[in-house]
């Protein structure tokens, strides 16, 4: 019993170290962005969920390589309330080759009620206009029961950078349409 408890503790340290590395790696530049952004969208006792913070490189747009970006604030007026926020980014070479990032946009993604992303991998599809995009990232919803421990079911978060914003849309009706069986039609009898 005691040998399970002390792979349980040594799994769970290994997983935090491998956290912490994966955040250390980012880099310096966007690190910098992120905590910038994380101290606008918090109060004055909220901080940076370190361990939190999520990066995927996209495909390269017109203006450069495009990075998206989760990252978490914690603390919210002394307390232990969670925001999570998805921020996009454009990479490119500054003048000395250093590495710059220009926000492109961000927007909050975690609450109680709505979904949350616990991992980013998003399915990243081009718009009908140049540097349009549609993304689809899997996350958690709890929004049939507002209990915060309650189980999470996946769910997809369906958003579109359309004229250098990021908006979360809904799927179109006929793709739920499609979804589902029609009924047929009642018998006259």
């Amino acid at each position: 019993m005691k040998s399970v408890s002390l792979l349980s503790h040594l799994w769970f340290a290994a997983a935090l170290i491998a956290c912490t590395v994966a955040a250390q790696q980012l880099p310096e530049p966007l690190i910098l962005q992120i905590k910038h952004l994380a101290k606008a969208y918090g109060d004055a006792y909220a901080m940076e969920d370190v361990e939190g913070r999520m990066i995927q490189r996209l495909s390269p747009g017109p203006d450069g390589e495009r990075v998206l970006t989760v990252f978490g604030v914690k603390g919210f007026r002394s307390g232990v309330r969670y925001r999570q926020y998805l921020a996009m980014f454009v990479e490119s070479a500054a003048e000395n080759d250093e590495k710059h990032y220009r926000l492109i946009d961000v927007m909050p993604i975690g609450r109680r009620t709505v979904p949350e992303v616990p991992g980013l991998d998003a399915k990243v599809t081009q718009g009908s206009r140049p540097g349009d995009l549609t993304i689809v990232l899997p996350a958690l919803d709890n929004t049939k029961n507002a209990d915060p421990n309650a189980l999470r079911v996946m769910t997809m978060i369906h958003l579109q950078l359309k004229d250098g914003r990021l908006i979360e849309v809904e799927k179109s009706p006929e793709a739920s349409r499609s979804s589902t069986k029609e009924k047929p039609a009642p018998s006259k009898r």
